[in-house]
């Protein structure tokens, strides 16, 4: 898979819509990508997980609960509770112990983010 560089991220992030689009398209990379091509671009560091790859971060940052589409909604993408960190937490537990059933709660976890900036983008 061709994953988005960091370059582009911010080059795209220069709008909220360009954000919003970025974003969603790192997290539908993230959802689509078979267990072998995440394990390997989290290895490489093609992509990781916090501010540096998400393209809302790189436009909004450090204004994310007051200026962020996402960070409206989820009130701070940090927070446990919030999409972001329980798809983070969800990864995390299946780089961990890289079980079938962790594969797939890190699955609907990216999925549910994914959805919710699709869902922005069409606001």
């Amino acid at each position: 898979m061709k994953w988005l560089t960091l370059t582009e991220i911010d080059r795209r992030a220069r709008s909220k819509k360009g954000a919003l689009e970025v974003s969603y398209e790192s997290w539908n990379q993230r959802y689509n990508a078979t267990a072998k091509e995440f394990r390997q671009a989290l290895k490489n560091d093609k992509i990781r997980f916090g501010h540096d790859f998400c393209g809302l971060c790189r436009r909004f940052w450090p204004a994310c609960e007051s200026d962020c589409p996402l960070g409206k909604f989820d009130r701070c993408c940090g927070k446990t509770h919030s999409l972001y960190g329980q798809a983070f937490r969800a990864a995390e537990k299946w780089e961990k112990k890289p079980t079938s059933s962790n594969w797939w709660a890190w699955k609907r976890a990216a999925k549910t983010l994914r959805d919710k900036l699709k869902e922005l983008m069409n606001e």
